[in-house]
């Protein structure tokens, strides 16, 4: 379960760190961002860290990973809600591969909590 975990956080981090970065980067353009946008690329690299902190078991790793995912769940789930709300007033319209991106990176966020979650249970080995 531990390498399944691994892969699931390293592909998360790297999902939402592009999609974080790419956000960041319209600030050069004059976009104005928000403080949570700011500190999102934090949560994609401290989940990245939590992949290569534990050396013999994952547990230490799984803290760390949590807290990483709260930092990307900052800017991640206001973007999902305006989504959502662009997409019911048909203000926005997604093309297939806005879509599977979409879907992709709500259903890495949400197996990356779980995951975390369910590594640190002490039953879980």
């Amino acid at each position: 379960m531990k390498y399944v975990a691994k892969i699931i956080f390293l592909l998360t981090a790297i999902l939402l760190g592009y999609s974080s970065y790419q956000n960041l980067m319209w600030a050069v353009w004059g976009k104005h961002n928000e403080l949570y946008e700011q500190i999102a690329p934090l949560g994609s690299l401290v989940l990245l860290i939590s992949i290569f902190i534990p050396l013999r078991k994952f547990r230490p790793g799984a803290p760390v990973a949590l807290f990483g995912n709260a930092i990307l769940g900052l800017y991640f789930v206001p973007a999902v809600i305006t989504a959502f709300k662009q997409m019911i007033t048909g203000n926005i319209k997604i093309g297939l591969i806005g879509w599977v991106f979409f879907i992709l990176a709500i259903t890495l966020f949400l197996m990356t909590f779980t995951l975390a979650v369910l590594v640190y249970d002490k039953k879980a080995k």
